[in-house]
Formats: C-alpha cells, sequence, structure tokens
C-alpha cells in the first residue's frame, strides 16, 4: 500500500468514529439529563415526603393533647357519677329537693 492510500484510510476511519462519537455523545447528554431530571425529582419529592410526615406528627400531637384532656374530663365525671348515685346523697336530695319521706306505715293492697 501506498502512503497516500494509507492516509485516506486512515482519514475514513477518523471520519467514522467521529461520527460514531457524535451520536454516542448526543446519547450520553440525553441520559445525564434523564439522569438529572430523575434525581431533581427525586429531591422535591423527598422534601414534600417529609413536609407532609412534620405536619402528620404535629397533628398527632394535637390529638394525643385532646385524647389527655378526654381522659380526665371522663374521670371527672364518672367520679362526679358514682358520688351523686350513691345511697346518701339520692335520700337527702329526695327528703331536701323533693320532699319525700319515708312512709310512716307500710300497708300491703291486694288487688
Amino acid at each position: 500500500m501506498s502512503a497516500v492510500a494509507e492516509s485516506r484510510r486512515h482519514k475514513s476511519r477518523k471520519g467514522k468514529t467521529r461520527a460514531g462519537r457524535g451520536n454516542l455523545s448526543r446519547v450520553g447528554t440525553t441520559v445525564f439529563v434523564a439522569l438529572l431530571i430523575a434525581i431533581v425529582s427525586s429531591g422535591v419529592l423527598l422534601v414534600e415526603s417529609a413536609q407532609h410526615t412534620r405536619h402528620l406528627y404535629h397533628q398527632l400531637g394535637e390529638l394525643q393533647r385532646e385524647q389527655d384532656d378526654l381522659l380526665e374530663t371522663h374521670s371527672r365525671l364518672s367520679l362526679e357519677r358514682s358520688t351523686i348515685s350513691s345511697l346518701g346523697t339520692i335520700e337527702s336530695v329526695a327528703m331536701e329537693a323533693l320532699d319525700m319521706h319515708f312512709p310512716r306505715e307500710i300497708r300491703r293492697i291486694d288487688p
């Protein structure tokens, strides 16, 4: 082979390689952009998820405080109900507020 033919052959290989590299470069750029978009969107979703978790944790704290208040009220009302329903309290309310008295004489009535 002559030097000129060898040079032409070498140049034609370079042209093909460069054209191949151009396509590879475009594919690489496209992949890079796609990965960059995926990473950024993943980061945004992570931030939104963390904010939602903080919001839910705050709501949980509020609901637990409300539950504690309701349990305290329930305990107080249960104690008050047991106090009011005692026999001594019922008798004193019947005698004082309703002016009720025990009968002096108990009679049986037959039908």
